[in-house]
């Protein structure tokens, strides 16, 4: 997998919610000790990230609605240059 760690990061994924709803993950990258995801929970938008020491949870304040959606996390990186393991926000 790519490196994540030691920068911060935004996803973008355009997806077409169906009218009965729609659960599961959009995105998943990393590895055994550090990685992140993206995914629809409970009519929710959840981001989660573990860079191996600290790990962010972050959901939607808004439920997610049938039809077009385009879903943004950022993800803001808070360590130094050469820390990967260094904490950040969502």
């Amino acid at each position: 997998a790519p490196t994540i760690g030691g920068r911060s990061l935004s996803i973008t994924a355009d997806v077409n919610v169906p009218a009965k709803g729609a659960e599961g993950v959009l995105l998943s990258i990393g590895g055994r000790t550090n990685g992140l995801s993206l995914f629809v929970q409970k009519n929710q938008l959840w981001f989660a990230y573990n860079n191996g020491d600290e790990k962010v949870y972050a959901s939607s304040t808004e439920v997610i609605k049938p039809g077009k959606n385009l879903f943004r996390v950022d993800y803001n990186y808070e360590g130094a240059k050469n820390e990967p393991n260094a904490p950040g926000t969502a």
